[in-house]
């Protein structure tokens, strides 16, 4: 290319946009190994939300620096879904991009988003999850909001055909990993065929030595904003081996009826509408009509 040309910014074709703790780690996963798809070099670039105001270009210089001519380009901020201003921020940045949806029985994913971030101590961990969704806690509302799927998809449809939409439920991403993967190759353009490694990801952990997990932490994050995110993603293997030594799997506080059914109260309705706005069967999510008497409000 001569000094003089413009490098070529590259763009998403389709966006992973949430919910959070639904699965999108692991589809993300799924998708960088697809020959004919260029994933973000990071999950979480966050162009649509906290670095809106960074642009597109930063996003292709950032993120995009290994693309190679693949049809497909996928970029994944699960926060999109619920931040109202993004539907029309992508629209206006990328109207005919395309959009997937993960989603998860609001009241389990709320209960691991809990446990997810008490694991990395943004929450105490001594605060009781039955405590913690009575509480006036900072996040509580932001956490419940997060599943209320039908008003945050309804928003992206003001901006979008449907289909530009795929909406997947976690438990078929679960149960039927491998054709709910072709699903989504099929819609962001490339080979179903393509037989990717099905490792789960993300999984919650929380730490086993909690003055060292925090030491770590401390130099890492001194460390990484000196650091591109491809030199980060070089050092992603020692890393991982590193947080295995000093976290365990989360031992989590069960979801117990009393809260199941406090949580199932509160999303009827925007489940009900859910159900009808997709044409789908969500009886295996939390109903409260499901939920024994005596664990009602």
């Amino acid at each position: 290319m001569r000094e003089s040309e413009t490098p070529e910014i590259v763009t998403p074709t389709f966006i992973l946009g949430g919910a959070p703790k639904a699965g999108t780690t692991s589809l993300y996963h799924y998708l960088d190994q697809h020959p004919d798809v260029c994933m973000s070099a990071r999950k979480e670039t966050g162009v649509f939300m906290e670095n809106y105001d960074k642009g597109l270009e930063w996003l292709s210089e950032t993120y995009y620096q290994h693309y190679d001519g693949e049809s497909a380009v996928g970029e994944g901020s699960a926060g999109v879904l619920r931040l109202p201003e993004c539907a029309e921020r992508i629209h206006d940045a990328l109207p005919s991009v395309k959009l997937i949806f993960l989603l998860r029985d609001p009241v389990e994913r709320l209960h691991s988003h809990f446990s997810f971030l008490q694991g990395v101590r943004s929450i105490d961990e001594s605060l009781s999850f039955e405590a913690f969704i009575r509480s006036d806690h900072h996040l509580r509302d932001n956490l419940i909001d997060q599943g209320f799927y039908h008003k945050h998809l309804t928003r992206f449809e003001s901006y979008f055909g449907r289909d530009q939409i795929l909406i997947l439920l976690f438990k078929d991403l679960g149960s039927d990993t491998a054709a709910t993967v072709r699903r989504v190759y099929e819609f962001v353009g490339v080979d179903p065929t393509f037989d990717p490694d099905l490792d789960v990801h993300n999984r919650t952990r929380e730490p086993h030595f909690e003055t060292v997990y925090h030491i770590l932490n401390e130099i890492w994050r001194a460390i990484r904003s000196h650091l591109n995110v491809y030199v980060i993603n070089q050092t992603s293997r020692f890393r991982r081996m590193l947080k295995n030594l000093v976290t365990e799997t989360a031992d989590r506080e069960s979801l117990s009826p009393e809260d199941q059914a406090y949580l199932a109260d509160i999303y009827d309705d925007s489940n009900d509408k859910l159900e009808e706005w997709l044409d789908q069967d969500l009886s295996h999510w939390s109903r409260s009509s499901d939920l024994p008497v005596s664990a009602s409000l």
